[in-house]
């Protein structure tokens, strides 16, 4: 028997890792430490009222009604690359999210508009009144790490709430959605590669691509699925041009049960860490031949059976080389007589009362 199409099916992918927390810090000097306000005429009127007679509950206790209506943005930024970026995709929407993002977050601090500069940073938009720190809507130039622009909302100087962030990264990523204390944190937040044409949309956890999301490569195909800490994790469909898988992932690696389809071959069967391991079915397109056996480390390893147009053969493998092959007469007969076995060995019965187990506890439990 031939070796049979046992592929490497593995391509390179952008892991969907994103930067550190936003907090806009130098080693031990913090943001609001190194701020020297500048504060222009009007603009340093506060754009929030505090409610004497009639104030506003919600579970965190008393909020301040803030004023919807805010001063345009007028920092310039220097960066070619990050001007480029903010012009294609214009300014954040901060009326669509206001009610929404105000109500969630309950902010109690009255509030000011201010403008700041440091040796790295440039800060325009609301801070706690009496204070330069960043509190509520604001826009912030870092050019530390990289640099990046973001358009949000800042709690005690720290991006938290809804806002849009422009980075550098493969020369020019945006994210638009949820923050918490710094790190990305959203069911569905949106993240573009703008120079590479890639798109994500879905959840993020501290930073990282969690739970499901869509994750578009363009032209190299795209992943639905389930995330965890950036990494493929649970069932997915892994879609490209030259290789198809839908099935089980495990830290960025098919794991489990899957099926894998390439425009020569398809395998159907069980995975350990990316590679062919345990009982799977091979399918050879070009020859249309069919092997049914045990497969480990991507080699033959085992008792398999061949099927191909001119005969039925059943042979064994120790780590991919042949020991013996011999011709199936009676294909029909040799069915039974494995079918008998199996039926007849205790792994059978153990697995199947394992399964019933494992459905009474589930049917139990209500799941």
């Amino acid at each position: 028997m031939q070796q049979l199409c046992l592929l490497a099916f593995k391509r390179k992918t952008i892991p969907l890792k994103f930067s550190q927390q936003r907090m806009f810090t130098r080693q031990n000097n913090t943001y609001r430490d190194e701020i020297k306000a500048v504060i222009d005429g009007e603009e340093n009127q506060p754009l929030i009222q505090k409610i004497t007679s009639d104030e506003v509950w919600n579970e965190k206790g008393p909020r301040l009604i803030v004023s919807k209506k805010m001063p345009r943005f007028t920092i310039e930024i220097e960066d070619k690359l990050l001007a480029s970026l903010r012009q294609k995709y214009g300014d954040f929407n901060f009326d669509e999210h206001f009610d929404r993002v105000e109500e969630m977050l309950g902010q109690s601090q009255e509030r000011q508009w201010v403008q700041t500069q440091g040796k790295v940073f440039k800060y325009q938009g609301e801070a706690i009144k009496g204070t330069q720190i960043p509190y509520g809507r604001g826009m912030v130039i870092d050019m530390s790490e990289g640099g990046l622009v973001y358009q949000g909302w800042f709690k005690n100087g720290i991006c938290h709430g809804y806002g849009r962030e422009f980075t550098k990264h493969h020369q020019g990523l945006i994210y638009e959605g949820g923050f918490h204390m710094g790190h990305f944190e959203d069911k569905q937040g949106t993240t573009v590669w703008d120079f590479l044409g890639h798109r994500y949309e879905g959840g993020y956890s501290e930073g990282l691509a969690n739970g499901y999301g869509y994750w578009n490569q363009g032209n190299r195909g795209y992943y639905k699925g389930n995330f965890l800490k950036g990494m493929k994790h649970g069932y997915g469909e892994d879609i490209s041009p030259d290789l198809n898988v839908q099935g089980m992932f495990f830290k960025d690696q098919i794991h489990g049960y899957a099926n894998m389809k390439n425009n020569y071959s398809e395998f159907e069967g069980e995975f350990n860490m990316g590679k062919f391991n345990g009982f799977g079915m091979i399918y050879n397109y070009e020859d249309d031949i069919k092997v049914w056996g045990r497969f480990k480390d991507d080699m033959h390893h085992g008792s398999s059976v061949q099927q191909n147009p001119m005969a039925n053969m059943k042979a064994f493998h120790f780590r991919g080389k042949l020991w013996y092959i011999k011709e199936i007469k009676d294909f029909g007969r040799f069915q039974k007589k494995v079918i008998l076995r199996i039926v007849y060995s205790c792994t059978y019965y153990t697995r199947l009362i394992r399964f019933l187990l494992a459905y009474s506890l589930k049917k139990k439990n209500g799941v």
